[in-house]
C-alpha cells in the first residue's frame, strides 16, 4: 500500500490554482494535477513564504484587477485556515531557528532565494520529523532547480 502524500506548495503552484491573470500559465495541468492528487487522498501544505510571495503578486497586477484577485487570495488563506478547503497552512519557522537558516542561504544562492530556501529547510524538518514518519513529503513546484523534484519517504 503507497505511503499517504503530503505536497508542500510552492508559490508557482499556488499562483496557478488561484488563476492569477499572468502567472497561471501551467492551469489545466495543474489543475489536473490536483484533482489527482486529491481523490488518492494527499494532503497539502502551504508554508508561509509561499503565502506572502504570492500576496505580492497582487501588486504587480495591472490596475483594476488588483482588489478583486487580492480579495479572492485572501478568501482563499481564511479558508485554507478555517479548514474549509483541502489545505493546511504551516507554521511560519520559528525565530530561534532563522540565524540558522540565514548561514544556509550562502550554500544555495546559486540555485534560490531565501524563500525558497525557507520551504526548503522546512522540507527538510518534516521529512526528519518522527512525526511524519509513515508520510511520503513531497514539494510541488514548477520553477525549474531549487525545489522541483523534492520528495523523501520515511
Amino acid at each position: 500500500m503507497a505511503k499517504p502524500v503530503i505536497w508542500i506548495i510552492d508559490t508557482s503552484v499556488l499562483l496557478n490554482i488561484l488563476q492569477h491573470p499572468e502567472r497561471s500559465q501551467d492551469y489545466t495541468a495543474v489543475y489536473n494535477q490536483f484533482e489527482k492528487r486529491l481523490q488518492r487522498g494527499d494532503r497539502f501544505a502551504i508554508p508561509l513564504t509561499t503565502i506572502i510571495e504570492t500576496g505580492n503578486w497582487a501588486a504587480k497586477m495591472p490596475g483594476g484587477q488588483r482588489t478583486a484577485w487580492s480579495e479572492k487570495f485572501t478568501t482563499f488563506v481564511r479558508r485554507s485556515l478555517q479548514g474549509e478547503n483541502p489545505f493546511v497552512i504551516m507554521e511560519f519557522p520559528e525565530r530561534e531557528n532563522l540565524p540558522d537558516y540565514l548561514d544556509e542561504l550562502p550554500k544555495y544562492v546559486e540555485h534560490m532565494g531565501l524563500g525558497d530556501l525557507l520551504i526548503r529547510l522546512q522540507w527538510e524538518q518534516l521529512c526528519a520529523s518522527d512525526a511524519f514518519r509513515g508520510y511520503q513529503i513531497n514539494v510541488w513546484s514548477l520553477d525549474v532547480g531549487g525545489l522541483r523534484g523534492l520528495e523523501c519517504n520515511h
